[in-house]
């Protein structure tokens, strides 16, 4: 969670209880920035790395590949919900589906290159087992779906796409995400 300065000129800190209070001793300092202009930054209150994320519209007709570049353009990544707090990334995909209707959000895990071994891409670590419950249904690599998505309806769970498809049914959230240490 970011925590900015309220009106009035004090500064917030993050309390214990991560809610954001004023700091009566910091008047004129607030916290410094860490994400560039028009990033959303997530973040724990105990500090540590800071979890940049860029939302614009939702996009219809456009691939996970093409996606991917377009994040990589502007210095990001797909999503990797596993490395912020995973309910704050649900509450993005959720706050998104309220403004835009029901929308897919391409992830950046794959399993292309070991068929059923999927990897967050930036991170090169394990994604999720094809058995496990966050999975809508568990892939089944004859489908040649490589590529990880989450619909905004799904609860949180993942869906295998086409990674060269364009997406026709769902329009696609404009998301990425970029690590700040």
């Amino acid at each position: 969670m970011a925590c900015y300065p309220k009106t009035g000129g004090a500064a917030q800190i993050c309390s214990s209880n991560s809610m954001c209070e004023l700091d009566p001793e910091n008047n004129n300092n607030p916290p410094e920035k860490v994400c560039s202009e028009g990033w959303i930054e997530l973040e724990g209150c105990s500090g540590g790395e800071v979890i940049c994320i860029k939302m614009e519209r939702p996009i219809k007709f456009i691939s996970w590949t093409h996606m991917m570049y377009e994040c990589d353009s502007i210095g990001g990544f797909l999503p990797e919900p596993s490395t912020t707090n995973t309910i704050q990334f649900n509450l993005l995909v959720k706050s998104y589906e309220q403004l835009y209707g029901e929308t897919m959000v391409y992830l950046g895990a794959t399993d292309v290159t070991h068929s059923g071994s999927w990897k967050w891409l930036n991170g090169g670590t394990e994604a999720v087992a094809v058995n496990d419950a966050k999975w809508t249904k568990a892939p089944v690599p004859a489908e040649n779906k490589g590529c990880m998505a989450q619909v905004s309806t799904a609860d949180g769970k993942y869906v295998d796409v086409d990674c060269e498809e364009d997406s026709s049914d769902t329009q696609v959230a404009f998301m990425c995400m970029a690590a700040k240490a």
